[in-house]
């Protein structure tokens, strides 16, 4: 065992496995989400793999196979993107037009397989001393930063989108909020700024060989965290969002005298949405969404989510919740129901799960629920 190897050897076979238990997972239940994710651990192992088995005394990838095409530059940062597409949409398939995004992979694999066909000696005209380490700068900026920079900000893009689409739909987004991979690529481009340093470091320092070993290190934690919170993520089987969707501020007519009868519609509903809520008490079904409630009251989502952004001036999910929390106040301040849970009273009138129970009321009033119920 060795201290620099144990680490990387963990988060390479660790990564190796997920990939496997994630592919075989996309097998059984057909879910292209999982297969991405598997490919997603796939290039995490891969990118550790050299120092992995050099740090074990194994120089094989750094002797004969110097220059062979054996990472993923283009490819890895595109599956994590893909993957943000295929989570945040069960009916994602591959086309035609995503071709384009191997075009930069396919450039660096011929340009790796013209190196190694040269043979060591006069291929060492290029990557040994000087030309060598430039080879190896222009390679990391443009086949390892600038695709992780682009396809990150894709994917917080997307995922920015994705929430504010969420937000009308859904009342509890807790479960699909996909939070952690907001985090998760923040992680990803503070970790490339760090490498980025660390280059400019080594070029005026010319540090040693473990130069490189903390950042190995911290892609075995990226391999940890990664892996680890997309296989517990809940896999919701209908979920459709893509970026073509319209807003709802799109969706909402503006006042003018040509869009009266709009108006008028919007109105009509509200008082229907409202009388409903008041008689019915809709908001109580946890599971709630955009679509079940436009069915129950017979109209269209588009014309639901218009007017009730319209009228309450709220999105869905906040005014679902803001009906479930006046619900909240009356049920806990009644004597049967002194011996019971905060959360318990919150089951009760809507909220499945405590953390979206307390991040609604701390959106709301910006208090906690304990210092809801002593307010006045």
């Amino acid at each position: 065992m060795s201290f620099y190897a144990t680490p990387l050897q963990f988060g390479y076979f660790f990564g190796l496995l997920l990939a496997c238990i994630f592919w075989i997972r996309a097998y059984r239940e057909d879910r292209l989400s999982d297969f991405l994710l598997g490919m997603v651990m796939f290039f995490f192992s891969m990118e550790i793999q050299d120092y992995t088995l050099g740090f074990s005394g194994i120089n094989i990838l750094w002797e004969e196979l110097d220059a062979f095409p054996r990472h993923f530059p283009w490819v890895f940062p595109a599956s994590i993107y893909f993957y943000v597409l295929a989570q945040t949409n069960t009916n994602f398939k591959f086309e035609k037009k995503h071709l384009k995004h191997l075009l930069p992979y396919v450039l660096y694999f011929l340009v790796s397989i013209i190196l190694f066909s040269m043979g060591k000696e006069k291929r060492c005209k290029y990557t040994c001393g000087i030309n060598g380490q430039i080879l190896t700068y222009i390679e990391l900026i443009f086949f390892t930063w600038l695709p992780i920079f682009i396809y990150s900000f894709l994917s917080l893009k997307h995922l920015r989108a994705y929430k504010i689409w969420l937000e009308d739909q859904y009342s509890d987004t807790y479960k699909i909020g996909f939070n952690w991979l907001k985090d998760f690529l923040m992680l990803f481009i503070i970790s490339m700024i760090f490498r980025f340093i660390f280059m400019l470091l080594d070029f005026s320092l010319n540090l040693p060989y473990e130069k490189d070993y903390f950042w190995q290190l911290f892609v075995v934690f990226l391999i940890i965290y990664f892996g680890l919170r997309a296989f517990s993520q809940f896999q919701p089987n209908k979920l459709k969002f893509t970026t073509n969707e319209k807003t709802v501020t799109e969706k909402v007519a503006k006042d003018s005298p040509q869009n009266f009868i709009e108006n008028d519609q919007l109105e009509i509903l509200a008082e229907k949405l409202k009388k409903d809520f008041e008689t019915n008490k809709t908001y109580l079904n946890s599971e709630l969404t955009l679509s079940d409630l436009a069915a129950h009251l017979k109209t269209n989502t588009s014309l639901l989510s218009a007017c009730i952004n319209k009228n309450f001036n709220k999105n869905f999910n906040d005014f679902v919740n803001e009906n479930r929390i006046n619900e909240f106040k009356i049920e806990i301040k009644k004597p049967e129901n002194a011996n019971y849970t905060l959360f318990a009273v919150a089951n009760d009138c809507g909220f499945n799960s405590k953390a979206t129970f307390n991040r609604a009321i701390k959106k709301a009033y910006g208090i906690t629920p304990k210092e809801l119920i002593n307010l006045k």
